[in-house]
């Protein structure tokens, strides 16, 4: 029980972060990007800011520049 603290606070934000990347993979998957896959890819591209999947239409290009406000 002395462990629990420590390792919940060290897989919170891991966490966090493996939910938002799906909750926004799947409004993208919705909007048309392509497979799940894809849109998974472009979903992690734009949380951790490596930018090498550029989006393609204009819904998608807001909801990308929607996602680092959210962080």
């Amino acid at each position: 029980m002395a462990y629990y603290a420590p390792i919940g606070l060290m897989l919170l934000l891991p966490v966090w972060y493996l939910l938002i990347a799906l909750g926004y993979a799947a409004m993208y998957w919705a909007l048309g990007v392509g497979t799940f896959i894809s849109a998974l890819q472009l979903s992690g591209s734009s949380l951790f800011t490596l930018g090498f999947d550029p989006p393609h239409g204009s819904w998608i290009l807001r909801l990308l520049f929607q996602k680092p406000c959210s962080d």
